[in-house]
């Protein structure tokens, strides 16, 4: 069951519907250097420093960044998946899994940067949303975008794409074995 959460409010930004969510007032877009410096380097980290808490509002705001064409928050959103759990899991989940829908190339080539492991923990999130999952057309969606870039001839995008095939693969047989037993 889903829950009414930051997560809603990030999949209505990316799909339009929340002008203004709360999380990003308009006096911090665009951010200025020194706070966007520390947004960036506190994703790599996962550490807090300063006023500035690593928390799943920090990821909202840096995805909000992206949503309205900071590309170069994309890395360091992915460099979280090292160290996220719980609501930065979910948050991060959302941003990178429409992202991926909208921006496949950019998304998987930046995942190509990473080390094998942090690139599956990447892909899991991509392919999770929340944790509960997409809908079902969207998880097409998913799976057709990296079917079409596992035949790439970029090998590392290829390779990327595929390792995310897995991931989904492992996500769609979790998804199936919570509804079994729901049906139980």
């Amino acid at each position: 069951m889903r829950t009414v959460s930051i997560i809603t409010l990030l999949v209505f930004t990316f799909g339009g519907f929340a002008q203004n969510p709360p999380w990003a007032a308009p006096s911090r877009y665009p951010p200025s250097k020194s706070h966007r410096a520390n947004v960036i380097s506190i994703l790599s980290s996962g550490k807090s420093r300063g006023e500035i808490i690593y928390n799943e509002e920090l990821i909202a705001e840096a995805g909000y960044w992206y949503s309205h064409g900071d590309t170069e928050a994309l890395g360091p959103l992915m460099a979280a998946a090292k160290h996220s759990d719980g609501a930065i899991s979910e948050a991060l989940g959302c941003i990178l899994g429409e992202a991926l829908m909208k921006h496949p190339r950019m998304v998987l080539s930046s995942a190509t940067r990473f080390s094998v492991q942090d690139q599956k923990r990447i892909g899991m999130l991509a392919v999770s949303a929340d944790g509960s999952g997409f809908p079902p057309d969207e998880m097409k969606q998913i799976r057709f975008i990296l079917l079409r870039y596992s035949r790439n001839q970029d090998s590392k995008l290829a390779a990327t794409a595929k390792c995310w095939i897995v991931e989904l693969n492992k996500e769609e047989a979790m998804l199936k074995d919570y509804e079994d037993l729901d049906k139980k």
